[in-house]
Formats: structure tokens, sequence, C-alpha cells
């Protein structure tokens, strides 16, 4: 499935870690956003502050990504907006495979949290606190 190139560099906060400048290179440039995250965490370990300056100057430069399907539509004229016939949002593949991928790890971080000691630990002092 072939991805179609954005035109605009901007950051993509609903899909980042931090500010979503990875995620914005990443949809730019059409790679994974692994990958850039990858090389993000390489620069900062070779080249440390020149990278980590470049990613506070473009978290702080660069304009967010407008949410999909979201027009400036006039609201007096009503041409315009019968015009708009939007059929929804349709996420591509690569979308679907991060969000899981997302959800998976916070399943992840629950189950631990719900099989080790802490959640024991939390529970008994809860329990001696209410008497």
């Amino acid at each position: 499935m072939k991805r179609t190139r954005s035109l605009n560099l901007h950051r993509d906060p609903d899909n980042g870690w931090i500010a979503g400048v990875c995620a914005g290179l990443a949809t730019y440039f059409d790679v994974d956003r692994k990958v850039v995250r990858i090389i993000m965490v390489l620069g900062l370990i070779f080249l440390s502050w020149p990278v980590f300056i470049a990613y506070i100057v473009a978290a702080c430069l660069l304009p967010r990504k407008p949410k999909a399907g979201v027009r400036d539509i006039p609201v007096d004229d009503p041409m315009e907006s019968e015009a708009f016939d939007d059929d929804g949002y349709t996420p591509n593949l690569h979308d679907v495979e991060d969000d899981f991928d997302h959800l998976e790890r916070k399943l992840r971080g629950l189950e631990a949290y719900l099989s080790s000691k802490d959640l024991e630990l939390n529970r008994a002092f809860r329990n001696l606190e209410r008497g």
C-alpha cells in the first residue's frame, strides 16, 4: 500500500511521543516513524546538544498537523456547506498498526502492574489508611 507524501512539514503530536516532531518528519519523508525515532535516538547519543536543540526548535516552530476532515467552511455560505460531503476518515494500515502497538504497550503495562507485588502493597496501604 503506497502512502502519499505530505506536502507540508508539520508536527504530528497525535501520533508522536513527545511533541510529534519525529512523526511529522516520518510523514513528510514517507518513512516509518520507528526509523525516524531510531535515527533521533542515535543522533542524541552521538551528537546530543545539536540534535536536542534542533528538536526543541522544530517543536516550537513547526505548525501542528491539522485534524483529518477538518476544513474551514464559512457558516453563512450554505452552498459551501452542502458541497462538503465527507465520508469520514479512513485510516491506512500504517496508522492502525501504530494504534494497536500503542494499545498493546498500555495493556502490557497494565498487566505488569496487576500481576506485581506493587498492587498488593498499595491495596494493603489503602486498607491501613481506612482503618
